[in-house]
């Protein structure tokens, strides 16, 4: 997908102002082992800017004029599979360096920023940062109850490794029940299955499942299809109001920091 064909807005968190947010283009062939998907990659700060704890924070949604508005509030009759590359280099700064897939998400705030209630995390978001040398790390929910937003690492998945390209991938599969209420057919979701998978640059197409976990909907983790706002807002810069699908991308302003992201798939299918 080409950068036209997302929604990007500054995330919470940026602090360094301007349009760093959306990246750089650079050839992926001035990187080592570099990927053989894509010419171009994009990167965080390749101007080289360092301006101490400040941070570039970006976030991408699918718009809804690619493929006839299709990949935008997808009905919970479609299963979703969402794909992305990441890399990093060394920074003393490395909590900031992060690269996440998010799904059905608030359009606003991300896993281990500004975790105060005010502002309310709300999506299902898979993600890979440097702190640790390279950790994967998930959060779902917050629909519902309006509370902060700490990551959950993934166990034997603290040492992924920085200087290389990991591969980030999550599937988001409905479950629909159907019954009979007082003589009267009713059908819905009655749950989400979220499995996680990652990859490595050698065998770029085989993806290794890591995680899975089933969200049912009268669970606080379990967020709705379709078009929803969150509970009290999404407040200032960035808002989309609307289930939105895409990903992030944070950097710190050091120059020893770089944040590269490429290859970004989204798949949409029949669930039901």
């Amino acid at each position: 997908m080409s950068q036209s064909d997302f929604l990007i807005t500054a995330g919470n968190g940026n602090t360094i102002g301007g349009t760093y947010y959306t990246g750089s283009a650079i050839l992926n062939s001035d990187l080592s082992n570099p990927l053989t998907s894509s010419v171009n990659c994009r990167v965080y700060n390749q101007e080289n800017i360092n301006a101490g704890f400040n941070s570039m924070h970006g976030l991408y949604f699918v718009s809804s004029s690619v493929s006839g508005g299709t990949l935008f509030n997808i009905p919970e009759t479609k299963s979703v599979s969402l794909r992305l590359w990441a890399r990093f280099t060394d920074s003393s700064f490395s909590i900031y360096q992060r690269v996440s897939l998010l799904a059905k998400h608030n359009g606003y705030n991300t896993a281990d920023y500004m975790t105060n209630g005010s502002y309310p995390y709300s999506g299902y978001e898979f993600g890979y940062k440097n702190p640790n040398n390279g950790t994967l790390y998930y959060n779902f929910g917050n629909y519902k109850a309006n509370t902060g937003n700490t990551s959950v690492t993934i166990p034997g998945f603290t040492n992924v490794g920085i200087n290389q390209w990991v591969g980030l991938r999550m599937d988001i599969v409905p479950v629909r029940v159907n019954r009979i209420t007082n003589g009267t057919p009713t059908s819905g979701t009655l749950k989400d299955i979220v499995t996680l998978y990652t990859a490595s640059l050698s065998t770029p197409d085989t993806w290794q499942q890591i995680y899975t976990t089933e969200l049912p909907v009268d669970d606080n983790y379990f967020v709705p299809w379709g078009s929803y706002t969150t509970t009290g807002g999404a407040p200032v810069i960035g808002t989309v109001n609307t289930s939105s699908y895409g990903f992030s991308a944070i950097s710190e302003t050091s120059v020893a920091s770089k944040t590269y992201f490429d290859d970004f798939q989204i798949f949409v299918e029949d669930a039901f």
